[in-house]
C-alpha cells in the first residue's frame, strides 16, 4: 500500500525559514524507505519552490491551506478553488477599515498594496534566489485593481504584525461574511479562503481523485490550519510547541520545532 506523509512547512519542517540538517536527513531517509512526502502549507506555491527542490519531494504541493494542488515539477495546477470577488472585496474593506495589511494569493502571484516587515523580509530572500525559485510578488495600487482584474484569488492573508489587539474584532467581522473559511496559520496571520477549503480536504481530494489508489496517510503540523489533515490522516502528529487545542487532535505529540520534532516523528513512522 502507498504511504503518504503530509507535512506542514512553517513551524514543522522549517525553522526560521530554513530546513535543518536533521530534518532534511530525516525526510530523505523516509522517502528512501518508500514513504512519499507531500508538503501541505498555507504558503503560496511560489514561496515553496526552493524548499521542494531542497527536499526533492516527488508529489504535488498542497498550497494556500488546500486552496490549490500544484504539480510544481510540471508547473501544472491540478486543483484550484477561488473566492468570489464580492467576498474578497468585503474582506479587504474590513482589513482597510481596521488598518490591517494584507496579501492576496492569486493562482500565480502574491499581490500586495502596502509595504510591511513581512514583505521586506521576503524581498530580501528573493534577492538571493535564482529565477526559478523566486517568489512571484506583485504590487497593486488599489482594491479596485484586485477586484476588477482577472486574478483568480484563492486566499487572503491578513497580517496583524503589531496589531494583535485587533485580532478578536477582525475575526468577528470576517465571520459575518457567509461562505468563507477563516483560520490561523501563525499567531500574527489570519487566513481567509472559500468555505470548506482545508489541507485535509485537499489531501483527500488528491488521494481519491488524482492518485486514485488506497493510501496509508500520516500528517504533521503545528497550527489551527493543520487540524483538518491531522484529523483526516490515519496517524496525525502535532509539533510540541503547538497550542493545546491542536495537540488534542493528535495521535502523537512530537518534540518542538527547535528540537527537530519533524525528524523525531519520522523515526516514529519508520518503526510502524
Amino acid at each position: 500500500m502507498n504511504k503518504i506523509f503530509a507535512a506542514d512547512l512553517d513551524g514543522t519542517i522549517l525553522k526560521e525559514d530554513s530546513i535543518s540538517k536533521s530534518n532534511l536527513k530525516a525526510a530523505q531517509k523516509l522517502m528512501s524507505s518508500g514513504v512519499d512526502i507531500m508538503i501541505a502549507t498555507g504558503r503560496h506555491p511560489s514561496m515553496t519552490t526552493r524548499f521542494l527542490n531542497q527536499l526533492d519531494v516527488k508529489l504535488p504541493l498542497i498550497g494556500c491551506n488546500g486552496g490549490i494542488i500544484k504539480d510544481f515539477r510540471k508547473n501544472k495546477t491540478l486543483f484550484c478553488e477561488t473566492i468570489q470577488k464580492d467576498k474578497v472585496e468585503k474582506v479587504l474593506k474590513i482589513a482597510v477599515l481596521n488598518d490591517i495589511n494584507f496579501w492576496v494569493y492569486d493562482k500565480d502571484f502574491i499581490l500586495y498594496m502596502n509595504p510591511t516587515k513581512r514583505l521586506d523580509r521576503y524581498m530580501k530572500i528573493n534577492s538571493t534566489l535564482n529565477e526559478e525559485e523566486k517568489m512571484k510578488i506583485k504590487h497593486v495600487s488599489s482594491l479596485k485593481e484586485i477586484i476588477d482584474s482577472k486574478y483568480k484569488i484563492i486566499k487572503v492573508l491578513l497580517i496583524l504584525e503589531d496589531k494583535t489587539d485587533k485580532k478578536e474584532k477582525l475575526v468577528s467581522q470576517l465571520n459575518e461574511i457567509e461562505g468563507l473559511e477563516i483560520c490561523q496559520s501563525q499567531e500574527l496571520l489570519i487566513d481567509v479562503m472559500n468555505k470548506g477549503v482545508s489541507k485535509g480536504k485537499a489531501l483527500k481530494y488528491y488521494i481519491d481523485n488524482i492518485l486514485e489508489i488506497p493510501c496509508k496517510t500520516f500528517a504533521i503540523g503545528d497550527n489551527h490550519n493543520d487540524i483538518s489533515m491531522i484529523e483526516y490522516a490515519d496517524i496525525g502528529i502535532v509539533m510540541g510547541q503547538a497550542e493545546e487545542r491542536v495537540k488534542s487532535k493528535a495521535d502523537l505529540v512530537t518534540q518542538t520545532c527547535e528540537e527537530n520534532g519533524f525528524a523525531y516523528a519520522v523515526e516514529y513512522i519508520m518503526k510502524i
